[in-house]
């Protein structure tokens, strides 16, 4: 949310109510812990939902992209170490957050 200013990225829980609606039959990605992007045209999981994202929001942090050139399985080698790793980089709540008003339209049930 910090770099999408326009925000275009909503978000829902896997195995919310609107991820249900649109993935329950795909058993591609019956059973995924990971993120999911999915656009009027296609279904983007992992380091490839990060780079669309990155495409998607545009900004300077889309030189992180230039990273996309490498093979996918070296990119999501990365992805699940970053994602492995990310409570002891970025912290842990001990509580849930509440989301401020301001977003909360941007996070679907």
């Amino acid at each position: 949310m910090l770099f999408d200013k326009k925000a275009q990225i909503k978000f829902a829980p896997i195995n919310g109510k609107t991820y249900l609606e649109h993935f329950s039959g795909n058993q591609s990605i019956q059973n995924v812990d990971t993120v999911i992007l999915k656009t009027s045209n296609h279904l983007f999981i992992k380091s490839k939902a990060f780079f669309e994202i990155l495409n998607i929001i545009g900004g300077p942090i889309k030189i992180l992209k230039i990273l996309s050139l490498l093979p996918q399985s070296i990119n999501d080698f990365f992805y699940d170490l970053i994602a492995k790793n990310r409570f002891r980089v970025f912290g842990k709540y001990d509580t849930c957050p509440l989301i401020p008003n301001e977003i909360k339209f941007r996070f679907l049930p």
